[in-house]
Order: C-alpha cells, then structure tokens, then sequence
C-alpha cells in the first residue's frame, strides 16, 4: 500500500502529551494541534467512542470539502500536505493511545487499504511488542 508516511506514536490526550514517531513535539505547534484535537472525530475517535480497535481513515468522518474546512485541517494538517490518513489503535495502557498512523500527501486511501491495515493490526501489535523487548533503552538484548 502506498503512503507518504507512516508514524509509531503514543498520546496521552488528558496530559496533551505525544511520545514516539511522528508526535506534535514542536512547541510552536503542539498548542494548535491540541485545541483543535477532541473537536476533530478522526483524531479523538477512540478515546470518545471507547473503541481501540477499529481501523478508521479521514474519510470516515468528512468528505475532501469537509475535511478542508475543519480547524484540525486548515489550522495543522494543512502545513504538512496531509490529505488523508488512516490510524490504528494497538493496545495500549488506560488513559494513553498508541497508535499507527499511516499518511498521504495527495488521494485517498481506500476501503481495500483500511481492510488491509485491520487484518495486519493484531500483528503490527506483536511486531512492536517483540521490537520493544530486543530495544536497548527498553533493557532488552539487541
């Protein structure tokens, strides 16, 4: 499947903290990113739902003009040419969110591609567990 990019990350929305790949680190921007976050469904979904496991892409929520005209779009997302994105959740402690987030600079992504990411997201979750445990700073054995 094609993407621009794809961020490993984990949010803590109540702490408005990121860690990881691909966070909203950058002190200038991190406040926008943060207003604009429980107001924008591709971005809150889960921790508003309760639903970690779904696979959901921007066009989900909006359609392309929607997409354009929400603050999260014009105000962040805007600078970095993201059109479209799908994220998934992979099991994460209470009160935090890791998450997959895979991006486009132009088109969309399809259904065939959110099918695609939900049958590889509970190996994904095993991929990242066994990476973490060979990482040196997690004091695993490389």
């Amino acid at each position: 499947m094609r993407c621009d990019s794809i961020c490993l990350f984990e949010l803590s929305p109540g702490h408005r903290h990121c860690t990881g790949d691909g966070c909203v680190d950058d002190p200038g921007l991190s406040p926008v990113f943060w207003t604009h976050y429980w107001s924008c469904p591709p971005c809150s979904y889960p921790e508003r739902s309760g639903d970690f496991r779904s696979v959901t892409k921007t066009s989900d929520f909006y359609s392309q003009r929607q997409w354009h005209s929400a603050l999260m779009y014009s105000e962040y997302l805007r600078r970095f040419g993201v059109e479209d994105e799908i994220v998934a959740c992979l099991p994460a402690p209470p009160g935090r969110s890791l998450r997959l987030l895979l991006r486009r600079d132009s088109g969309g992504f399809t259904e065939r591609d959110k099918l695609l990411v939900e049958l590889l997201r509970p190996h994904l979750h095993a991929v990242y567990q066994d990476a973490r445990s060979y990482s040196p700073s997690a004091g695993g054995v490389m």
